[in-house]
């Protein structure tokens, strides 16, 4: 897969011989190629990290969308973006989350897995691997809650949005410290995530359903503004 070659010289050598016509076909192993690369930094053998970032930059160089879901063999409904942010613990994936973020991608979707980004930054800290943990990631956890925050502030993001799962960011916290899958920090973010406003799913009010997302969407429901809004639990 030319997303995962070593460095870029490789890619340009298959887009040069015609291999890679449509770089946003959704069909590749993780989705797009962009999709690949940022899924690239959760399995091995992974390219160092200035080769991944070096490609996450080439695409979207080349206009890669950021908001295209995968179609790929997981077929997990989610973007770019969600993907670097479920690989928060791995080395890189703070980097590429700001290049995706710069892109100004979707911040939720109800048709994606977790449906928000607020989500898929609660599964990567939650559920990172003792072995993904390295000296000075306290600092790491820090930048991520700082993105987080400011997704809030967008007024595009809300702590309690839900996609496919059914799950809130808060949900996806907890059951992984039920599952044992909590990570060093997972009980921080279940805190961070209250401290916010969050709730679990079954007890959002009133009543949820598919066709209805009355308070729990920021664009459906006119939040915007400085973020108060958006931080505040508003269901």
């Amino acid at each position: 897969m030319a997303a995962r070659a070593a460095n870029t010289d490789a890619v340009r050598e298959f887009l040069d011989r015609g291999l890679l016509e449509d770089i946003d076909w959704p069909g590749y192993t993780w989705g797009t190629l962009l999709q690949t690369t940022v899924e690239s930094l959760l399995h091995k053998p992974v390219p160092p990290e200035e080769d991944a970032t070096e490609l996450v930059e080439f695409w979207l160089k080349r206009g890669a969308d950021v908001d295209k879901t995968d179609e790929g063999r997981r077929k997990d409904r989610k973007g770019s973006l969600n993907s670097a942010l479920e690989s928060a613990a791995c080395k890189g994936a703070r980097r590429i989350v700001s290049m995706l973020l710069a892109k100004e991608p979707k911040l939720q979707s109800r048709d994606t897995r977790y449906g928000s980004a607020i989500a898929a930054a609660a599964s990567g800290i939650s559920t990172a691997p003792p072995t993904k943990l390295r000296r000075g990631r306290r600092r790491d956890f820090n930048d991520l809650m700082m993105v987080v925050d400011e997704l809030l502030g967008t007024g595009r993001a809300h702590i309690n949005a839900w996609g496919r799962s059914k799950k809130t960011a808060l949900d996806v916290a907890l059951d992984a410290q039920k599952n044992r899958l909590g990570g060093k920090y997972g009980h921080d973010m279940v805190e961070f995530l209250r401290m916010r406003g969050a709730r679990r799913f079954g007890d959002l009010e009133p009543p949820v359903s598919e066709s209805s997302w009355s308070g729990h969407h920021p664009e459906d429901n006119g939040l915007r503004g400085t973020g108060k809004e958006a931080r505040s639990c508003c269901v």
